[in-house]
């Protein structure tokens, strides 16, 4: 049977000061009323039925995902006693899901994207399911770029401009390249941006744990059948912080990727934000709030309803005030909010992380 994980365990540094150890961004309304995380789930509802998707969160996260998400079923979370990457949140996830169903598949669908064509999107997951059915157990899904981004991560895909919706051998994984580097990319047409929407057969995935991934596999191997808090504790403790693409999929060679039609935005810093509502805004400028700008336009304005940020002569700055912080940054240095969180946490400042 085929089920949909949704990884909400992320704690957003890039979106600080919104995003806060205790409130992460997908719990967050970024973009309009909707919280990425309903984003998420109503996307995915056009495929699945409520009891056959899962959100995996951190363990002090539970709560508001279940307030968040009342149509999730008893049992439709799965809580990560600790942040451990998400090979071990999506190696957990294989392992309850095997053992309530032999044949489980289940993609993964990161909290934190944005997508415009849901339609697109679905079709794209649904392909991967039958790829990864029909072949080794795993597939992707993968996005052909629409700028040289950065800031993503990219697939190499073995053929030139393929079909969409087809099964395409990837050659190699690629972790934001330079400028350059992503220029050539984009012209290439052999490369897709990395979504991490990938398709695992549960049972294949721990195998190539055991192979390449021991330590992880010898941990989830430990826990209790009954799933008690103490024995996953204990597994989580002992399995090394590690993305499931690099310490995984990077080892492996026979896998596919989808190529998909529908747009895709990573809402990973405050740029993607402005970059998704600036359609609309008017001279470039996104407020929440009250702003008054003087001869400014590209700015991201975040403050209370009962404060107003006043501009001069400012330009593509990103602006956030959540009353006990405020951050100004330029939008092409938003990646970097993320060195802030930890220069507060260096200066012992936790109280605002």
């Amino acid at each position: 049977m085929r089920y949909a994980v949704i990884l909400a365990g992320g704690s957003g540094t890039r979106l600080w000061p919104l995003s806060r150890i205790r409130s992460p961004k997908q719990v967050h309304a970024l973009l309009d009323d909707e919280t990425l995380l309903q984003k998420s789930f109503r996307r995915v509802r056009g495929m699945f039925p409520p009891d056959r998707i899962i959100v995996s969160t951190r363990a002090a996260y539970v709560s508001e995902v279940c307030g968040q998400l009342p149509e999730l079923p008893l049992g439709g979370v799965f809580a990560e006693p600790i942040a451990r990457g998400t090979a071990a949140a999506i190696g957990f996830a294989a392992l309850r899901l095997g053992q309530q169903d032999a044949a489980a598949t289940f993609v993964t669908i990161p909290s934190d994207g944005f997508v415009r064509d849901d339609d697109a999107y679905l079709r794209a997951i649904d392909s991967a399911f039958c790829a990864a059915e029909q072949g080794s157990g795993i597939a992707l899904v993968g996005v052909p770029p629409a700028r040289p981004e950065t800031g993503y991560g990219y697939l190499e895909l073995r053929e030139r401009d393929p079909a969409l919706y087809s099964a395409v051998p990837i050659v190699r994984f690629v972790e934001k390249p330079d400028r350059a580097t992503a220029e050539a990319f984009l012209t290439s047409g052999r490369y897709l941006w990395n979504p991490a929407l990938f398709v695992f057969q549960a049972a294949e995935l721990l195998r190539r744990f055991a192979r390449h991934l021991p330590e992880h596999a010898r941990a989830l191997a430990s826990v209790s059948p009954t799933f008690d808090a103490e024995s996953v504790a204990r597994a989580f403790r002992a399995m090394p912080n590690v993305s499931i693409d690099v310490g995984l999929l990077e080892q492996l060679d026979d896998l596919v990727a989808i190529p998909a039609s529908f747009d895709w935005t990573d809402v990973g810093d405050w740029r993607a934000v402005h970059e998704i509502l600036a359609c609309t805004a008017r001279d470039g400028n996104v407020v929440r709030g009250t702003h008054c700008s003087i001869a400014g336009s590209g700015n991201l304005v975040v403050a209370p309803s009962e404060k107003v940020v006043a501009t001069c002569g400012i330009a593509d700055c990103v602006i956030i005030d959540t009353g006990d912080a405020l951050l100004v940054c330029s939008r092409d240095r938003a990646q970097e909010v993320k060195h802030v969180v930890r220069e507060l946490e260096l200066r012992g400042l936790t109280e605002y992380l």
